[in-house]
């Protein structure tokens, strides 16, 4: 068998996005308990919605994965050959679509809403909170910003960083070792400035070991032929199934695990290949990468719509799964409009022009 090299179509990726979006949304619609939805028990089990949602909290570790997988994916075709192009590139992205929804929705927010920039960051430090949070920063001092799901450009931001350095050392077998155990010592680390990447530099380095083909070398023999099997997609039928049960047990084990963020990883990556090994009705994987395709915009602005400004709205009926899809439609309703936009500014054309621009 060929190397232990996972291979995802774009469609694939795509649909995994929709997967972690849906995970996403999930979670932070239901992880705290209030009186805003129902929750119900099963078979003595209590309060199933707001326990799924907390370990729907896998869906940072999956997108962390996917990052790391698809840089790996691009770098193997292009190579790092220009680091600067490469972060102008990377972060010209990042930060474009970030600043376009946060010049859309926080003047929203203080003008109408009454969410003045020094109820979040402070009267005293006003400018500098506000600085650090349009760069995506903030997190790094441990604080949170306008939006406090933004705190996730902070961890991916210095994930970015470390992706050349990363690249370069998994060229050699003992650094492959060293930085997987060395991320997860990192989870024991209390350093500030480290929060955003404690438990989830394992999963960008996953990300990339199994685009690069290197889980055989931190894997136990045994293991490895079944990893090989599931990445090639040979499983039989049983063992699909087989596998996806376990998926979906390790929602409920997370209950039970000390280090629950990072049992998360292990989650994610489950959930990853088994949507590899599965094959969905064509109308279902098409409607999956749609979604996919708009996680991003929906990532960064959600958190507005059903906490910050329209909680009365999404809320509207207690039942979790009308919950739950209200606020899908509003989302895919406002990212299509947000792409209309990008289109009538000339968006990806100034992307382009910004990296071409600056990276010579």
């Amino acid at each position: 068998m060929e190397p232990l090299k996972l291979q995802l179509t774009p469609v694939q990726s795509e649909i995994l996005k929709s997967v972690a979006l849906l995970l996403l949304l999930c979670h932070h619609l239901f992880y705290i308990p209030t009186n805003l939805f129902e929750d119900f028990s099963v078979a003595g089990i209590h309060d199933i919605v707001n326990k799924t949602a907390m370990a729907c909290k896998a869906c940072v570790p999956f997108f962390v994965f996917l990052s790391g997988y698809g840089l790996a994916a691009s770098a193997e075709r292009t190579g790092i050959v220009d680091i600067k192009r490469f972060f102008m590139r990377r972060f010209t992205k990042l930060y474009l679509n970030y600043w376009l929804v946060w010049l859309i929705f926080v003047p929203v927010g203080v003008l109408f809403f009454g969410i003045s920039l020094e109820s979040v960051y402070g009267n005293e430090h006003t400018a500098a909170g506000l600085v650090a949070d349009f760069l995506g920063l903030l997190n790094i001092t441990g604080a949170y910003g306008y939006n406090p799901t933004w705190w996730f450009y902070s961890c991916i931001i210095l994930l970015y960083v470390l992706f050349p350095f990363i690249f370069v050392l998994c060229r050699k077998p003992i650094a492959v070792h060293l930085m997987f155990w060395g991320s997860i010592a990192l989870t024991f680390c209390p350093l500030v400035w480290l929060q955003p990447i404690r438990y989830y530099i394992l999963a960008f380095l996953l990300g990339i070991y199994f685009r690069n083909g290197l889980m055989a070398s931190i894997t136990p023999p045994p293991c490895n032929k079944l990893i090989n099997k599931i990445i090639h997609k040979s499983l039989s039928k049983w063992e699909t199934i087989a596998l996806a049960m376990i998926t979906v047990a390790a929602f409920p084990l997370r209950m039970l695990m000390p280090l629950a963020l990072v049992f998360d990883t292990a989650t994610a990556i489950l959930i990853v290949l088994l949507f590899h090994n599965i094959n969905l009705h064509p109308a279902l994987a098409k409607s999956m990468a749609f979604l996919g395709q708009h996680s991003f915009n929906i990532f960064l602005f959600h958190t507005f719509i059903y906490f910050l400004y329209l909680p009365q709205i999404v809320y509207w009926h207690r039942n979790p799964v009308v919950v739950f899809i209200t606020l899908l439609l509003i989302c895919i309703t406002i990212s299509s409009s947000i792409e209309y936009l990008k289109r009538i500014i000339y968006f990806q054309q100034l992307s382009l022009f910004i990296t071409n621009k600056f990276s010579k």
